[in-house]
């Protein structure tokens, strides 16, 4: 049976390579990185949404302080001048339309806050479904280093086995090369002696 990393070298020898765990870095690096993409971009709504509530509050102050000039002055000023209500009437109208541009701006912001916040949760889930991976990978990875480490020990062992046999092998064959050549002398000698 053949793994992963695993080689037969020239010598009948089986030799493990080792296995880069980068990979798995690159992703989480990556998946980073997009969430961070993603929280620039909900920088830009969050400030957008501050400077539309700062604006209106300032309407509403310079609404109130007007209101409250109306109501502060006496009611002979307010009787003596016709165009001064109607430009109050036009200032309200174009406070009224601020406000109303303000409200539609204030609502769309929401509306893209609340689309970037559901995007934002979709990437935390792919990214902790990826760290979950990521952890039994490196389970995975561990359990096959010490494997490795075991078979590289085996292997080892049946290569001093297999040297030892050869070491026998050729001491037997050169016991046998000996007795072959003492047979061949004897048997040299008895024809000779025969004849």
């Amino acid at each position: 049976m053949s793994i992963p990393g695993e080689r037969v070298g020239a010598r009948g020898e089986v030799e493990v390579e080792k296995v880069s765990s980068t990979a798995w870095a690159n992703e989480v690096l990556k998946s980073l990185a997009i969430r961070d993409e993603v929280e620039k971009k909900d920088l830009q709504y969050f400030q957008a949404f501050d400077q539309l509530c700062e604006r209106i509050k300032g309407l509403q102050e310079e609404a109130a302080a007007a209101a409250a000039a109306a109501a502060a002055t006496p009611l002979s000023s307010l009787v003596t001048s016709k165009t001064s209500k109607s430009q109050q009437q036009i200032e309200s109208g174009i406070i009224f339309k601020q406000n109303q541009q303000l409200t539609l701006e204030n609502n769309d912001l929401i509306t893209n806050l609340n689309s970037v916040t559901l995007k934002n949760e979709r990437l935390e889930m792919i990214l902790n479904e990826k760290n979950k991976s990521i952890k039994s990978l490196q389970r995975l990875n561990a359990q096959l280093k010490q494997k490795t480490e075991s078979l590289s020990l085996e292997i080892k062992e049946k290569n001093k086995t297999i040297e030892f046999v050869n070491d026998e092998l050729l001491t037997y064959q050169m016991q046998n090369n000996v007795l072959r050549a003492h047979y061949q002398h004897y048997r040299a000698e008895r024809d000779s002696g025969a004849h």
